[in-house]
């Protein structure tokens, strides 16, 4: 089981997941930072994803596709990826 927060951080939101580790704790699983993003070739509203990070234990379980499909999904934001990627965040985008 997962919990989420949403939190305005000088501008940029940044999305929380907690996840439950069945131990009577919660652990920050991971989170993503979009930022606003006015492109004036763009038709709608965009934010951009800045940095997403997914804890060591949790990586290849599909947390930081989840937080994607949330932010897009639950949260009604479009996303438009960042001009810098680490490996693993082009493989978000594939």
């Amino acid at each position: 089981m997962f919990w989420l927060t949403q939190k305005m951080l000088g501008g940029k939101i940044v999305i929380i997941i907690y996840v439950d580790t069945g131990k009577e704790e919660l652990i920050q699983g991971g989170f993503l930072e979009l930022t606003n993003y006015y492109p004036t070739d763009y038709p709608i509203p965009v934010k951009v994803a800045k940095l997403i990070y997914v804890a060591e234990e949790f990586r290849g379980r599909g947390v930081a596709k989840s937080l994607y499909g949330i932010a897009m999904s639950i949260l009604g934001f479009n996303i438009a990826a960042d001009d810098l990627q680490t490996q693993g965040g082009r493989r978000n985008w594939q």
